[in-house]
């Protein structure tokens, strides 16, 4: 098969969108730009958010369903609708034109039964002014109103049989698109992540899944790269990449203990950094985030690292993963005073 400025995500696609309405030209209508930076770039931070749980699994996936349970740790997200195709078990095969055509035929499905609907509404609101007609005519109704009373009756059971036949036709268009959808973009997916050549983080899988289902990963990627993505690193991908260049470097010295090791690597990451201020383009020293988070944290750093090594060989490249998966699940717990003393305690100033 083929295959943050000023703005918010969503705001910039919506302007994008607009724009991009307002230029475009004849010929096939495909994804616009905003859509697909609006997209790409949501993708970017569920990945981010995530690295952890499923970069590791997610960038060696051989499998459709080895691709699908690398994403599975991302079911319960709050935002888990953005990678419900990859979510969904498919038997299912499928091209971008099938899933095209099922997408124009589920918008005019969409549109009958509203008609229907419409329709229906229309028929119970006729009923019910004729059944009132006849109970104030009650007890000596007239025969024209017990005809119309018996039409209308059966002029809204048809229509509630029509609405009932809508309703079905297209919950089959839209299971067969849900299904159609997960499979070409797993597919598509799939093919991405085994060409080796190519850098597997959550900004370059996330410009090629982007344009999926409509385009081919290629296709995809060739757009979404060209799209600059402001806050690229993300704090939580530069997160994992300091963690994992620590882990690297103990390579270099693996008699130290690798928890002692971490200690006095996160000393060494400077207290402060340099940013550019992107409203005047100013250059501003801050507080270093990273070494806040892992110095401030460093005893949750020190229980992920023992929690791991107890299941991991330390050459293994799941290890940077597991670590900072481990270090976020221990943060995010309750403290109590306790444990606010202890991690005061083992705190890298």
């Amino acid at each position: 098969m083929t295959k943050t400025p000023n703005e918010s995500p969503e705001e910039r696609g919506v302007l994008d969108l607009i724009n991009d309405e307002s230029r475009r030209g004849p010929g096939r209508p495909t994804v616009s730009k905003g859509v697909l930076t609006g997209h790409r770039d949501s993708l970017v931070w569920l990945l981010s958010v995530g690295w952890g749980d499923i970069g590791w699994q997610l960038t060696n996936a051989t499998t459709l369903e080895e691709l699908r349970q690398a994403f599975e740790p991302l079911r319960e997200h709050p935002s888990s609708n953005i990678i419900a195709p990859f979510l969904r078990p498919t038997s299912t095969s499928a091209t971008a034109k099938e899933v095209r055509s099922l997408k124009k035929a589920q918008e005019r499905a969409v549109e009958d039964l509203r008609a229907v609907q419409e329709k229906h509404d229309n028929l119970v609101r006729s009923s019910q002014v004729a059944e009132q007609a006849m109970n104030e005519a009650n007890p000596n109704p007239p025969i024209d109103l017990q005809a119309a009373l018996l039409t209308g009756w059966k002029d809204k059971n048809a229509a509630r049989r029509e609405l009932e036949a809508a309703r079905a036709r297209l919950e089959t268009i839209e299971t067969d698109l849900a299904d159609k959808t997960a499979s070409f973009s797993q597919h598509e997916l799939l093919d991405f992540i085994t060409r080796k050549k190519y850098a597997r983080n959550p900004l370059v899988l996330a410009n090629a899944m982007a344009g999926l289902p409509d385009m081919t990963w290629e296709h995809s990627r060739a757009r979404a790269s060209k799209i600059k993505y402001p806050q690229w690193p993300t704090y939580d991908y530069r997160l994992f990449t300091q963690i994992e260049r620590i882990w690297k470097s103990h390579k270099g010295d693996p008699k130290m203990p690798l928890v002692e090791f971490f200690r006095q690597a996160v000393q060494r990451i400077p207290k402060a950094v340099m940013v550019t201020y992107e409203v005047t383009g100013e250059r501003i020293k801050q507080q270093n985030p990273i070494r806040l988070e892992l110095g401030g944290n460093f005893r949750f750093l020190r229980l992920a690292i023992e929690e791991f090594q107890k299941e991991l060989p330390l050459d293994s490249g799941e290890v940077p993963f597991r670590i900072l998966s481990r270090f976020r699940k221990n943060a995010a717990k309750p403290r109590t005073s306790q444990e606010l003393v202890l991690i005061a305690q083992e705190k890298i100033e």
